[in-house]
This record gives C-alpha cells, sequence and structure tokens, in this order.
C-alpha cells in the first residue's frame, strides 16, 4: 500500500508551529473536523509544558500536492523508544489523554493518497509501523479508510449524543418522549414549589473559574465514588498515575480563551448549573467540554433546565443547529432529545 504519486511533507515542531497558521485555517473547515481541531486549540495545546526527549516528540506534518496546496496536516506524539511507561513505540494522536473528545487530522476534503504518503513517510524518518488513534469519530472520512483497509485492534468505543435543533418549537416539543416532557416539567415545578427563582444565561461573563471548579469538583467527586467506590478501582486509578506517562495539565476553564458558559442561576446570584462550552461557527455547533452542579441544587436538574432553554432560544436561529454534548451517556442528554453518535480507539500496523 505504497503511495506513487508526488507529495511534499514538510514537520513542524512546537517552536516553528505558528508557520502552519495559514495552511491550518484552510484545512479546518472540513466537514469532519470539530471545535477540536481549529488552529486555535492546538496552539493553546502547544503553550503547555511538554518537552520533546530522546524518546518522544510531538510534531506536526504538513502535507502538500505537487502544487503546494495544502491537504492535510497531522499533529502527532511519536514515542521513538520505549521508555518505561505504558505508552510503547508508536504514533499517537498529540492531544490525547486531555479535553480533545474528538481526535482526526486536520483536513478538509480526505486524500486517501496524501495520508499514505505521510505513512510512507513517517516510516523512513522513524521506522514505526504501529498507530494508536484515540476519540477518533466513527462517521469521518479517516475512520472508514482504516476500516477497509487496516485490521484495527483493541477496540474501545465511546458514545456521544447530541442534539440536532429543528427549525420550529412544534417539531422540537413533539420528538421529545412523554417522558423526557414530563422530567423537564417535574425539575421546573420543584424549584416553584420549594421557592426557587432561577434564571439562565446563556452566555455569562461574570462566571469565574474558581467559582465553575468549586462545583465542578465536588460533583466529580461525588460521581467518582460513586462509580469508582469500590477498593479495586481506587488502587487502579492510583497506579494509572505511576505507570503512564503524565501530560501536562489544562482545562478548557482555564487555558482556552474562546469558551463560553451556560450557566442556571438564583436570583441571588448563586450557581446552580452550568456548561462550559465551546463555539463552532465552521459547523455551527456547540460543544460542551465541562459541567458544574452545586449539589445544593440538585433536584432541580439546574443544567438541564438551562441546556432545555438554551436549545429552545436557538431554534429558527442559523448560527448554533447542534448542541453537541460530546462524550458520555448521562440521562439528561436524552432526556433534551440527543442522538447517539460514536468515536472509538483503537491500533493498528502500517504495512
Amino acid at each position: 500500500m505504497k503511495c506513487k504519486m508526488k507529495y511534499i511533507i514538510q514537520y513542524y515542531d512546537k517552536s516553528n508551529f505558528e508557520m502552519l497558521e495559514k495552511e491550518w485555517h484552510i484545512l479546518e473547515k472540513g466537514k469532519d473536523m470539530t471545535y477540536f481541531q481549529r488552529y486555535e486549540w492546538y496552539h493553546m495545546l502547544i503553550s503547555l509544558k511538554q518537552r520533546n526527549t530522546w524518546a518522544h516528540e510531538i510534531v506536526f506534518c504538513l502535507v502538500k500536492d505537487y502544487f503546494e496546496k495544502p491537504l492535510l496536516i497531522a499533529p502527532l506524539w511519536i514515542v521513538k523508544h520505549f521508555f518505561g511507561k505504558r505508552d510503547y513505540k508508536g504514533i499517537y494522536f498529540f492531544g490525547r489523554r486531555g479535553w480533545n473528545d474528538y481526535c482526526n487530522y486536520i483536513y478538509d476534503t480526505f486524500c486517501v493518497e496524501a495520508l499514505v504518503a505521510l505513512y510512507d513517510n513517517i516510516y523512513q524518518k522513524y521506522h514505526i509501523k504501529r498507530y494508536v488513534y484515540e476519540n477518533l469519530k466513527t462517521d469521518t472520512s479517516l475512520y472508514y479508510y482504516l476500516k477497509e483497509h487496516f485490521s484495527l485492534k483493541n477496540k474501545k468505543n465511546q458514545i456521544c449524543v447530541a442534539v440536532n435543533i429543528p427549525e420550529s418549537e412544534e417539531v422540537y416539543l413533539k420528538n421529545l418522549s412523554k417522558n423526557s416532557k414530563q422530567n423537564i416539567r417535574t425539575a421546573h415545578n420543584r424549584a416553584v414549589k420549594d421557592g426557587i427563582e432561577y434564571i439562565i444565561i446563556e452566555d455569562d461573563k461574570k462566571t469565574t473559574i474558581q467559582e465553575f471548579q468549586f462545583y465542578r469538583e465536588s460533583r466529580v467527586c461525588q460521581k467518582n465514588k460513586l462509580t469508582h467506590g469500590n477498593l479495586w478501582h481506587q488502587i487502579r486509578n492510583r497506579l494509572s498515575r505511576y505507570v503512564r506517562y503524565q501530560f501536562p495539565y489544562y482545562s478548557p476553564m482555564e487555558n482556552d480563551g474562546h469558551c463560553h458558559y451556560l450557566t442556571c442561576r438564583t436570583t441571588s446570584n448563586e450557581l446552580m448549573g452550568a456548561f462550559c462550552y465551546g463555539k463552532d461557527s465552521y459547523r455551527h455547533e456547540i460543544v460542551v467540554m465541562a459541567v458544574s452542579l452545586n449539589m445544593k441544587y440538585k433536584r432541580y436538574s439546574p443544567c438541564m433546565l438551562a441546556a432545555y432553554q438554551y436549545i429552545l432560544s436557538r431554534i429558527g436561529d442559523d448560527d448554533i443547529k447542534t448542541v453537541n454534548f460530546t462524550r458520555g451517556n448521562e440521562k439528561y442528554k436524552y432526556v433534551l432529545g440527543g442522538k447517539e453518535h460514536c468515536c472509538e480507539s483503537f491500533e493498528f500496523r502500517y504495512e
């Protein structure tokens, strides 16, 4: 499976990453791309303190055709030598094991020959055949090609949920199940009955990182107790910190200067619940990256109420057509009319 056409392949590292900006903005408009393939997102990632070493390095591969038209950019973390961690020698997506809910190469129109040329060139340069892809959407051209031409091993499927906003409120409500409508009414009625007056702010400029993180961390702690409460899970999670390479810490709240907050607050301005989201203007969608919940108001489902109000407010608005809740199959996503799509993690050998 060798490429016989001529392609130009250039390698960039963190020091000259910004030279890719023009080509990146051209390619990031593709239908297979998401908020997490934008140039600004990767510009944020390279600002983190992750250094290249003798064992591994970060590279960005630009593939151009004979007329120097950009076709593909591959953000890669290349493990050249096994260095005592569980990340064995191989080619990985740069940005893995972080907040990248969807990983992919950067391309407008998928070009098989450009991909094959890249694989051939990487083998010549690094002599590595093992590829590990994580969180690749299964409806992308890259996934279709790999599934057809390679034996994908160690596959792990992850459910994602998104709400496609219809053309009218009538259609949206008709698509919701009776149970969903009842859940939404119950949440609102509980608040009214208990004298809780709340407001929904679609782009809350006054939300602070500290406020969002405080309630998010308490929610995550309680969630982990429920899902990983037994001793074996606790031991496994602790061991993973030592046997896996630790990438630099970051969060969209702290590092992504383009994130927004959808909040539900009491009329006295106390945060009840909130979403941190990014806006993808190319695909007219928002992607929900993090959720914060004040457990004091859990019984009123403030995040669900906020998302419901946001969806209603965007009906008829060409600017936003989809609310993408990304990875996870939490119940409230389905209550709001969410439909499943998938991303997959796997590995293969390029022969």
